[in-house]
């Protein structure tokens, strides 16, 4: 018989049938490979990446003669399945919970799973390849510029690589094809809280962004204070000498007025953008209140321009 054919969600649905089975030993099943890689994977599901989680990852390793490294591989690229099966019914969440309270931790030793457990020690950082794939995901898919990439994401790749032992582009490689399946938002925005821990790199602007729109997650806010401080630099950086936009438009009103608008577009961009990621008031009010000056003065100063044409007609 060639159990090697069938594929991971069969092996799953093999397993759930031989823990729902009336037989008391079938609270047990064989300690094997498939088996060990199947539990881990269910922990998985059930947010458990605590110490019984990483005991099932080396006793799959330990079965099949493979590293950790290469069993973590595999359960990212199971994952995305095991979901799509339970969402289109052809596995059941409540024989997970089974699975994970009983049939798993009997055969392998390891305690029942816990929704939320963190693995601890060494084998308890998060995976460094995921963490930069996470990085790249979320500022692909909740862009905060046109690039896509953000000093961030390109800082959680250069640790995540130096961690890892590789060179910056083979993990941006493997960064840049992360694909998190049918995971929820919310559960991928707490799994880049635990990367921007373990890593000491913030959430990306992208993570920042989903959070508004997914809800905040405790740990965003290092995230996001760091980027609204970026866009502040940003908009004190282009901020203008005001007084010398109110003399182009006193002296030249068509070139002075083109000139303002360009400036106060560019400004928008990052107070735009801080509303969007919902800064804290200590960083966008100063801010807010510093373009509120400029369009006033600029405005008096249209006016004033204005009542000159009346008077005088043309003077440029």
């Amino acid at each position: 018989m060639r159990f090697a054919v069938l594929s991971p969600l069969t092996a799953l649905a093999g397993l759930a049938a031989m823990l729902m089975a009336p037989a008391p030993a079938m609270a047990q099943v064989d300690p094997t490979f498939d088996n060990a890689i199947t539990c881990a994977l269910i922990y998985r599901y059930l947010g458990d990446r605590g110490p019984a989680y990483d005991r099932l990852v080396a006793k799959s390793a330990q079965l099949s003669g493979r590293t950790e490294a290469s069993i973590r591989t595999e359960l990212d690229e199971r994952e995305p399945r095991l979901i799509a099966g339970i969402a289109d019914g052809r596995l059941e969440a409540v024989s997970m919970e089974s699975l994970g309270a009983n049939a798993c931790p009997k055969t392998f030793d390891v305690a029942p799973a816990t929704r939320g457990a963190r693995a601890s020690g060494g084998t308890g950082q998060p995976d460094p390849v995921r963490c930069a794939g996470l990085a790249r995901w979320f500022d692909r898919k909740f862009p905060s510029n046109t690039w896509g990439s953000t000093w961030t994401g390109d800082e959680m790749v250069r640790r995540t690589a130096a961690a890892a032992g590789v060179n910056y582009g083979t993990m941006n490689s493997s960064a840049d094809g992360f694909n998190p399946g049918l995971t929820p938002v919310p559960a991928l925005l707490d799994e880049a809280v635990r990367c921007q821990n373990a890593y000491d790199t913030p959430v990306p602007p992208g993570a920042v962004l989903a959070a508004v729109q997914h809800g905040d997650r405790p740990g965003i806010d290092r995230g996001r204070n760091h980027y609204c401080q970026a866009l502040a630099n940003d908009f004190d950086r282009d901020y203008p000498d005001v007084a010398s936009f109110e003399r182009a438009i006193l002296r030249h009103p068509p070139s002075g007025m083109e000139q303002t608008s360009r400036v106060m577009e560019g400004l928008l961009w990052p107070l735009k953008q801080m509303e969007k990621a919902q800064c804290p008031a200590f960083i966008a009010k100063s801010r807010l209140d510093a373009f509120t000056d400029f369009a006033n003065r600029v405005t008096a100063a249209t006016k004033q321009a204005q009542a000159r044409l009346e008077r005088e007609g043309k003077w440029w």
